[in-house]
């Protein structure tokens, strides 16, 4: 972002540079790999694995510039380097200039997401007609890693995260069939929360404020926020207080974020 004229980075805040920063990476292991076929970004390779570990074992304590980067990048892969448009990756605005999902075997996702896509044609208008696919069972998640039901419900959310949520119905029959409110993994618990909160589930207002007290990151505190404050008067009302109560405890950026979102 252009920050001319006394713009704060905070103000310009985006997953720019946190999505830029890692795909550029998978694109620069990518482009020093030998392997042409079957190769999957989620395994690395030894070679880049190496260079990274010595990089940080020279930098570390120090400071480390996006020129010394690529001075040691082009040192450590000489050949490579000279396919990188580094004026490009590292100056241009927007996001990154290569899709790396390419680079990934996406046989996982691919069932994960078949299972989202399943739930949301269930009830796809939301007024609960059928609360369940066909031949939905608890069985659907027994061979899911945790990444996996992360991805389920981020998909689930890609469907019926906005205006057009899911019923009540069909979130008490993912309840019932995937126990997803015992989860402790933050990150599904977070995705989980937001589509009880958009269905209405009031029910969701006090595992949502345990959620923000316990988790100071804005990857959590924005979405359910948020979700609750489009719940309705009642949860706009419940997250201004939560927030209140809670506000000293955050990271001055977050704090000065989720403000913004409220209102508040």
């Amino acid at each position: 972002p252009k920050l001319e004229g006394g713009v704060g980075p905070d103000d310009v805040f985006s997953k720019v540079p946190y999505e830029k920063g890692f795909v550029f990476l998978v694109y620069l292991e990518r482009i020093t790999s030998l392997v042409t076929d079957g190769y999957d970004a989620a395994s690395g390779t030894p070679e880049f694995g190496a260079f990274l570990k010595q990089h940080f074992e020279k930098n570390k304590f120090g400071t480390v510039t996006a020129g010394g980067f690529k001075a040691s990048y082009e040192a450590a892969f000489p050949e490579a380097s000279k396919k990188v448009d580094w004026e490009t990756w590292l100056f241009a605005p927007g996001m990154p200039p290569v899709d790396v999902g390419e680079y990934y075997d996406d046989v996982l996702a691919k069932a994960s997401a078949e299972l989202a896509k399943k739930w949301h044609l269930c009830d796809v208008l939301g007024m609960g007609s059928s609360d369940r696919p066909a031949l939905a069972s608890a069985d659907d998640l027994a061979e899911f890693t945790a990444a996996q039901v992360d991805h389920f419900l981020l998909v689930l959310l890609e469907y019926r995260g906005g205006s057009h949520p899911l019923s009540l119905q069909v979130i008490a029959a993912l309840e019932e069939l995937y126990g997803l409110s015992s989860s402790k993994n933050s990150e599904i618990s977070c995705k989980w929360l937001q589509l009880r909160l958009g269905a209405g589930d009031v029910t969701a207002f006090e595992p949502a404020a345990a959620a923000v007290r316990a988790a100071g990151r804005m990857k959590f505190l924005r979405p359910l926020y948020r979700s609750l404050k489009r719940s309705g008067p009642d949860g706009e009302a419940f997250a201004r207080k939560t927030f209140a109560e809670t506000r000293g405890m955050y990271h001055p950026i977050a704090e000065k974020m989720v403000a913004a979102d409220l209102g508040a």
